[in-house]
């Protein structure tokens, strides 16, 4: 439950408290790391999203712990599946969500696809995952 001005506000906090440098990634960002050392699989980390993925085929309705299946070549959980995660891009009120979800379909879990939601959006199927900037 957790919309996008929701991340940017504890990106700030976060920074202010380690002063670090963390974002939301890119779309770049995003799909590089779900694809990384498997630039041929539909999903990250595999082909077979049963072992990546928790999505509308195979969750429980709700978000799953951490860990329930395989992480990609980054050594990266949920990837696909589980909860989208918001990305810096899109326009100024609707911003990219990727890596699907628990109630998505599988052509909606794959590395490539994309959605968007409004910044105020906030539902269990959206998260966020953060990238440290140098």
């Amino acid at each position: 439950y957790v919309s996008w001005n929701d991340c940017q506000q504890f990106v700030r906090k976060l920074q202010s408290l380690t002063g670090l440098i963390f974002a939301l990634p890119t779309e770049a960002e995003w799909e590089y790391v779900a694809r990384k050392n498997s630039e041929n699989s539909k999903y990250a980390g595999s082909d077979n999203p049963e072992d990546v993925a928790s999505y509308a085929t195979n969750a429980e309705d709700k978000p799953m712990a951490n860990g329930k299946h395989e992480p990609n070549a980054m050594e990266l959980y949920d990837m696909s599946g589980n909860v989208s995660q918001w990305c810096e891009a899109g326009a100024e009120s609707k911003k990219i969500i990727r890596g699907g979800s628990f109630m998505s379909s599988k052509e909606e879990i794959t590395v490539t696809y994309a959605d968007a939601a409004s910044i105020e959006t906030r539902s269990k199927a959206i998260g966020l995952r953060l990238v440290l900037k140098p």
